[in-house]
C-alpha cells in the first residue's frame, strides 16, 4: 500500500528483517468484518495525523520496529493505513498470555491514545476497503503455509519420539502400526506442501 519512495524506504530493510513488522487490523470488538467494524479514528491536523483506538490479536507487535496501523478517516470515513513505531507517546503494547491456537506467536493489544503521524507516513494507496482486502488475498496463502509449517515440524517431533521409545526390547518405530501412522502423516504433508508450492506459483 505504500507510495514507490516507500517502497523503496521500507521493503529492503523488512526484506533483510533490518526492521521487523506486523500488521495492525484486527480490533477488540471486531475481527474480518473491517469493511464495517473499523473504530480506530484517524483526524487530521495539518501534515500530522492523530491516531485514537486499539488493536488486537496482533502477533509480533511486541518486537516490531514499524507497526502498519489501520484506521478510518474521521473526515471521510475511508481507511487509511500508518506506520506507527513503538517508542511512539501514546502507544502501549500488551502481550495477551493464557491463549489457544498459533501459540508460537506472541499476540498482542496494542491501545493508541492520541498517537501522532505525519502524512509522510500515511501509505499512500491504501484509501479504501477494497485496497485492505487486495492486501488480505495476498496474504492468505500464507496461512497456509504456515499450517503446512506446523505438519513438518509436528512429523520431525514424532519421528524423534518414535525412534527414542522403547517397548518390548526395541523403538516403537519399527512396529508397523505407527509405521502406518508415520506414512499418512508424511503423504499429508508432501500434499500440503505440493498445494503451496502451486499456491505461490499461482501467485508469482
Amino acid at each position: 500500500g505504500g507510495s514507490k519512495e516507500q517502497i523503496a524506504k521500507y521493503v529492503p530493510k523488512l526484506q533483510s528483517h533490518e526492521l521487523r513488522t506486523c500488521f495492525a487490523l484486527t480490533e477488540p470488538e471486531h475481527g474480518s468484518d473491517v469493511a464495517g467494524g473499523l473504530e480506530t479514528i484517524a483526524e487530521r491536523q495539518g501534515d500530522t495525523w492523530v491516531i485514537n483506538g486499539e488493536k488486537k490479536w496482533i502477533g509480533g507487535a511486541h518486537v516490531s520496529d514499524v507497526i502498519p496501523v489501520f484506521a478510518v478517516n474521521k473526515e471521510t470515513g475511508k481507511p487509511h493505513c500508518f506506520v506507527v513505531r513503538p517508542e511512539q507517546d501514546g502507544v502501549d503494547i500488551e502481550v495477551i498470555d493464557n491463549k489457544i491456537a498459533l501459540r508460537i506467536v506472541p499476540y498482542a493489544l496494542i491501545k493508541l491514545t492520541n498517537v501522532k503521524v505525519d502524512e509522510a507516513d500515511r501509505l499512500q494507496n491504501i484509501t479504501s476497503f477494497k485496497d485492505i482486502a487486495k492486501i488480505l488475498y495476498s496474504t492468505r496463502a500464507g496461512v497456509a503455509y504456515m499450517a503446512t509449517g506446523g505438519m513438518a515440524g509436528a512429523l520431525r517431533a514424532t519421528l524423534d519420539y518414535v525412534t527414542e521409545r522403547k517397548q518390548f526390547g526395541k523403538p516403537i518405530s519399527k512396529y508397523q502400526l505407527i509405521q502406518e501412522k508415520l506414512a499418512m502423516m508424511q503423504g499429508n504433508l508432501a500434499q500440503a506442501m505440493a498445494t503451496c508450492a502451486q499456491l505461490a506459483n499461482m501467485q508469482a
